[in-house]
């Protein structure tokens, strides 16, 4: 069995300008998840993709798990009612140093700063049944830091949002989508139970639970694409590709 699963990251209103291709406008986010309701999606938790690989329980036919990376606030205060209304739940993966931040990954000017959530705005998505995920401390490209920053990273960010949020931390979403062997490792050592990429050679989501292959969905992606992107022939293959 295979799961798609998607990586958004900033939904942004339709006469909202973005310079980047991570940036989806509402009414494309919109008619994205509308398409998967009515061809009978249902998106399932991290739990539940724990509980499938590693206890065999039965999941639905046709599901499927959406995430962001980032925690945008716009996630809680766009995505978050579009996914309401279908009854979709989904995963944010949350660079810890940058709770009630902004995205200083990027640095970024005045005006290109984006707010991220806060610690009660995800405490509210947990309470409303979505997961938290690591995406390390503060965004750093593991493949060039040393092995000690990489340890920090990945240690780090799970330590800070277990004391923040008070719930454990099961799944890391490698930032840039970027890993090696090592790395990988410190994943595992670390306590995670899952990871996520998007260069990974695992072909299904049982072949590697460290290095889940994740659809990243741009700004570029036409609807046709969009509908390729979750096909069974895509989902296939997507272990030599590259998008």
């Amino acid at each position: 069995m295979n799961i798609p699963v998607l990586l958004y990251h900033k939904i942004v209103n339709d006469n909202e300008k973005a310079d980047d291709n991570f940036s989806i406008s509402v009414s494309t986010f919109k008619n994205q998840i509308e398409y998967l309701k009515n061809k009978n999606y249902v998106t399932i938790s991290l739990n539940e993709l724990l509980n499938f690989l590693f206890s065999k329980i039965k999941l639905p036919k046709k599901c499927i798990i959406i995430t962001f990376d980032d925690s945008y606030k716009n996630i809680l205060t766009i995505a978050k009612p579009i996914l309401d209304n279908v009854g979709f739940k989904a995963t944010v993966f949350v660079v810890s140093k940058s709770i009630g931040l902004y995205n200083f990954w990027d640095n970024p000017d005045e005006q290109r700063k984006v707010p991220c959530l806060d610690k009660n705005e995800l405490l509210s998505l947990i309470k409303s049944g979505w997961d938290i995920g690591s995406h390390s401390l503060t965004h750093a490209h593991l493949l060039k830091i040393t092995e000690d920053k990489i340890i920090k990273e990945i240690y780090g960010s799970k330590f800070d949002l277990e004391q923040t949020l008070k719930t454990d931390i099961v799944s890391f979403a490698y930032p840039f989508g970027e890993y090696n062997n090592k790395i990988r490792e410190f994943v595992i050592k670390a306590g995670y139970k899952l990871g996520f990429s998007i260069i990974s050679p695992a072909l299904t989501v049982t072949g590697d639970p460290i290095l889940i292959r994740r659809i990243l969905i741009k700004k570029s992606d036409s609807f046709e694409d969009f509908k390729r992107k979750i096909s069974f022939w895509y989902l296939l293959y997507r272990g030599v590709m590259k998008k």
